[in-house]
């Protein structure tokens, strides 16, 4: 196979079917020990109306990468130079998110109003003193521009939309009156209200019970499919990346190992780490049985070489301990970083 060189040349330049191009992210954050890089060369790309997912275990960045976008960083956290967050707006103009102030006005119209967020914990989200509707009519009239007769009634046609029973009584409720699942739904409401191009769902199931979980993927998905939006999904389970997602990002220790169409990815594994990662799902046919975790622990500082090769069974000595890996190019718009791949394309 052929090595392949992914980040675009032009960082001025989206694609016409691209909602989101994400080249060569850097974030360094100083420490009482010195300056770290967790995010080190992330590319990502997401096109309309597609679900790109976002997947590894905590601590590789998934997180903050996407936090970059809407300037929502850490204060001791930094975008560093020759990073490109390149977004096409509603109005149709390219803007790079990496240079906005992150308190600027440039940021804060598109933060919420073209791009969304949805969280795992929703308490975490909402004020606790004020009702589920005021929250919602306050984000309406702030991006939409609705006064507030017909923001709370986008609010209320919404909260229906999600699959919130009596929408009429739960807009005037506060957020502990709502269970774990109707607080997601009530938050995905929030969220969508504002009509945005882009959601980033970071671990929005995570917290729930199976069937709670099942639920809010289908309404995530049938939203999606209605409104048009493109959806970022960040989750430590392949399982779930298997269902939702049209491409997946297998990321690890900051930077992205495995990239591809989801059904290659996850039939076909090429990178160990994505590997371990679909071993470690339950199925049916392990019941009574043992999981396959992946071995080790993400090192505490950056080795050197190829990342994974602290944990990997197949690591070769003197090549993944030293050198870093290239990417290599396994089809259309699918590739991975390893020197096992390399080895057997020479």
């Amino acid at each position: 196979m052929a090595t392949a060189a992914h980040r675009m040349d032009a960082p001025a330049a989206l694609p016409d079917d691209l909602l989101l191009a994400v080249r060569d992210l850097k974030i360094a954050i100083g420490t009482d020990e010195g300056r770290i890089v967790p995010v080190n060369g992330v590319d990502l790309t997401l096109g309309h109306g597609r679900t790109l997912g976002l997947v590894g275990e905590s601590g590789s960045g998934k997180s903050l990468s996407t936090k970059a976008l809407m300037q929502l960083l850490p204060n001791t956290a930094q975008i560093l130079d020759g990073s490109h967050l390149l977004f096409r707006t509603k109005q149709g103009s390219v803007v790079d998110l990496a240079g906005f102030a992150p308190r600027g006005k440039q940021i804060r119209a598109i933060r919420g109003g073209e791009i969304a967020m949805i969280f795992q914990e929703p308490m975490a989200s909402f004020s606790p003193v004020y009702t589920i509707g005021n929250q919602m009519i306050e984000a309406i009239r702030l991006h939409r521009g609705f006064d507030k007769k017909a923001a709370r009634a986008l609010a209320i046609d919404m909260l229906g939309k999600v699959g919130l029973s009596n929408p009429r009584l739960r807009v005037d409720q506060y957020p502990h009156e709502l269970s774990g699942g109707m607080r997601q739904r009530a938050m995905i409401a929030i969220a969508l209200a504002t009509n945005p191009s882009l959601l980033i769902a970071d671990e929005p199931t995570t917290a729930l019970d199976v069937t709670t979980q099942a639920q809010i993927l289908a309404l995530i998905r049938s939203l999606q499919d209605e409104l048009g939006m493109s959806v970022l999904f960040i989750t430590h389970d392949m399982g779930v990346i298997a269902q939702v997602a049209d491409e997946v990002a297998v990321m690890y220790m900051g930077e992205v190992v495995e990239y591809g169409p989801t059904r290659d990815v996850v039939r076909h594994p090429q990178h160990p780490y994505t590997r371990g990662l679909l071993a470690a799902i339950p199925s049916i046919d392990q019941i009574g049985g043992r999981l396959t975790p992946i071995g080790g622990d993400l090192p505490s500082t950056r080795p050197s070489g190829c990342p994974f090769h602290t944990r990997c069974d197949q690591a070769i000595s003197g090549r993944c301990d030293t050198v870093q890996p290239e990417s290599t190019a396994l089809g259309p718009s699918w590739w991975a970083r390893c020197h096992l791949l390399g080895q057997a394309a020479s």
